[in-house]
């Protein structure tokens, strides 16, 4: 599967996380936590409405073989936060059981 030219580059980098956790361990996990976030931010660029589930299955359409749990995902779009990209959040169900993100640009910064 080929995978769409937002996928292939990015325009700008990913400044520093610091990734955490009981279980991490930065030789192990910093460069795979690192790449997944990469490709949340790409797919999150066009400012779409998305549920964590759609999130997670538009990126194992465009990256076969590679998973993305939808509770990475959730700790994800944190992340993007933590380092001042701004990501809306709404419910799209009556008593809240389902929310919806989207990128919007960054601090300062305004997508589009």
């Amino acid at each position: 599967m080929q995978t769409h030219s937002l996928f292939e580059q990015s325009a700008e980098p990913i400044p520093a996380v610091q990734f955490s956790g009981s279980d991490y361990e930065e030789s192990r996990d910093k460069k795979r936590l690192t790449t997944q976030l990469e490709r949340v931010r790409l797919l999150m660029a066009d400012g779409t409405w998305r549920t964590v589930e759609r999130i997670a299955s538009e990126l194992r359409r465009a990256y076969p073989g590679v998973r993305f749990p939808e509770a990475s995902i959730s700790a994800q779009l944190r992340n993007l936060r933590k380092i001042d990209y701004l990501i809306e959040t709404r419910n799209v169900c009556q008593g809240g059981l389902l929310y919806e993100y989207r990128l919007t640009g960054k601090v300062g910064v305004q997508v589009g």
